[in-house]
């Protein structure tokens, strides 16, 4: 499965889902972090991944989602030292995706 991280996601994350076979690129290598919310999702979409997560929590409000082949993982918070106790939730969401679907991974302090 090929999942891109959007702009914000920590780092640290995408070691966690390299080590369970998931092949994970970000926005920020690909030079896409300055592209909208919908710019990206296209990107995305012709770049052949299947899934984005995200923290930005107003894109599913923003966008009509269904409109691409794209699933979207949203994690409500930016802070590894919180989000490292949430690997297997974020595993669990990335795994279930659809295209076109929003999967909300709620973050909250241990």
């Amino acid at each position: 499965m090929k999942i891109l991280f959007d702009t914000g996601v920590p780092h640290p994350l995408r070691q966690h889902l390299l080590e369970h076979g998931l092949e994970v690129e970000t926005a920020q290598y690909h030079e896409w972090h300055n592209y909208s919310n919908g710019e990206l999702l296209d990107l995305a979409e012709q770049n052949g991944f299947q899934v984005l997560v995200t923290t930005d929590q107003n894109m599913e409000y923003e966008l009509v989602i269904s409109n691409w082949n794209v699933g979207i993982v949203v994690l409500t918070d930016t802070d590894w030292n919180y989000i490292k106790y949430y690997i297997d939730d974020i595993l669990d969401a990335v795994r279930r995706f659809q295209p076109g679907m929003t999967i909300p991974v709620e973050i909250t302090n241990p």
